[in-house]
């Protein structure tokens, strides 16, 4: 039984996360998100280049399908320690997608939804951190690392939610990974998702 929903809700988790929402967003008003700006299929592509608006609504649309597989997942019986397993399908799907040729985001977006589904009160903490340092900073990549940090510290010392701080942790690392590599290839090409 345990396996039937570990299984369920990976599927389901990878299959939400495929949902290309910033290249329909982008489609819709007539821009290719894969030649425009970091070349990146994500919201914070979506606000910068095309639309704020727009690349809200993206936002919003990514952070619930990194939330809904996880409610989804504890719905069906998946136990609490074990939900953060569908918010990871659900990165992975938006990272690598069921469409390869629409490519993928960084997935902070989806993974924050997963995060604040998995630990609510650490991960509303964490997101509010998180955009205090997007106004700062006008960087996401800088955002994720202190809302990350905010998570954590958060999580583990004012809630003492350790089983699912641990496994929003495991996403946001997961996320910072991911970031610090399409950052390193922003850069080659000459081009900040930092910035």
């Amino acid at each position: 039984m345990l396996a039937a929903q570990i299984a369920a809700a990976i599927v389901i988790g990878y299959l939400s996360g495929s949902v290309p929402f910033a290249w329909l967003a982008a489609r819709s008003a007539g821009v290719d998100i894969l030649s425009i700006g970091t070349g990146n299929p994500g919201a914070a592509n979506v606000f910068r280049i095309i639309d704020k608006r727009l690349g809200v609504l993206v936002f919003l649309a990514d952070v619930a399908k990194g939330a809904v597989p996880v409610v989804i997942a504890l719905v069906i019986g998946l136990p609490e320690e074990l939900a953060f397993l569908a918010g990871i399908a659900a990165v992975i799907g938006h990272w690598r997608p069921v469409a390869p040729r629409l490519g993928g985001g960084a997935g902070l977006a989806s993974a924050t939804g997963a995060a604040v589904a998995v630990a609510p009160l650490p991960g509303l903490v964490a997101l509010a951190f998180g955009f205090a340092a997007l106004a700062i900073f006008r960087s996401s990549g800088h955002a994720a690392a202190i809302g990350l940090a905010a998570l954590a510290i958060s999580g583990y010392a004012a809630f003492r939610d350790w089983e699912m701080t641990s496994g929003a942790l495991a996403l946001g690392g997961l996320i910072m990974a991911r970031h610090i590599a399409v950052e390193i290839k922003a850069r080659r090409l000459g081009k900040s998702s930092f910035t």
